[in-house]
Formats: structure tokens, sequence, C-alpha cells
């Protein structure tokens, strides 16, 4: 399996104990104070995306409990859990607790799979907001 490449990482609270969805995809929840981004960023807690959600990075040192921190990864190549199989190439949108699923076209999606891989797999991509 490849190594990642995070060329950009986030870190903030934890909306909840986020310990078994290390290499899942993340989205922010919560009210933010303005609308410009770096306040947005640490007005919000961290949490799982589930399906249909913005996804925002990746889990990589999740928190045992709300409000402690959360790190996740923002733009690079990163690694994914996956909820089905995939092969090199694939678009990623995010299934149901922040597993990789395969974008239909038209979805939006955060990413482009580099290595086939089959569900339950942790597998690298290209971190890439783009329409599949």
């Amino acid at each position: 399996m490849s190594t990642i490449k995070p060329t950009n990482s986030h870190a903030g609270p934890s909306a909840r104990d986020l310990t078994p969805y290390q290499w899942r995809a993340a989205k922010l929840t919560g009210k933010a104070s303005s609308g410009d981004t770096a306040t947005q960023e640490n007005d919000q807690a961290i949490d799982v995306a589930g399906a249909g959600d913005h996804v925002v990075g990746i889990i990589f040192y999740p928190a045992d409990r709300a409000g402690e921190r959360t790190t996740i990864h923002t733009a690079g190549r990163l690694k994914v859990k996956l909820g089905e199989a995939v092969v090199a190439g694939d678009k990623l949108k995010a299934g149901a607790e922040g597993v990789g699923m395969k974008a239909a076209a038209g979805d939006k999606a955060f990413g482009t799979v580099l290595e086939a891989g089959a569900a339950g797999d942790v597998v690298p991509f290209d971190f890439d907001h783009s329409t599949a």
C-alpha cells in the first residue's frame, strides 16, 4: 500500500468519540461565527461524514471524546476506508459512516482512487473536489 503525502491538515474539536473512524471522510458540524474560512474551521466540530455530506478531509488522528482535538488531512495523497469495491480512477463520494463509495456520473466527488480495493480496505486516493 502506498504512503500518504498530505499537503494540508486541520485540527479542531471532535463532535464525539471518533476513534473507530480513522481513515474515514470528515465533515464540519455546528454553526460558524463568521464567513471567514479559518474562523469557521476553528468554530466548528469535526465529525464523520455521511452519505451526501460535503467532505472536508480524512480523519487521521481521531479524538476519543467530544471537544478533544482531532486532526484531519485536507489535501494531497491520502487514504480512505472503502464501503464497496473500487478500481483505480474511480471518483469517490462519502457513504454511511464516512466510507468511500464510487461516485456516479454527476455526483460531487472528493477524490480519485489510485489503487483497486474491496469493501473494508484502506486505499490511497488523491483528494480533489470534482464531479464524477
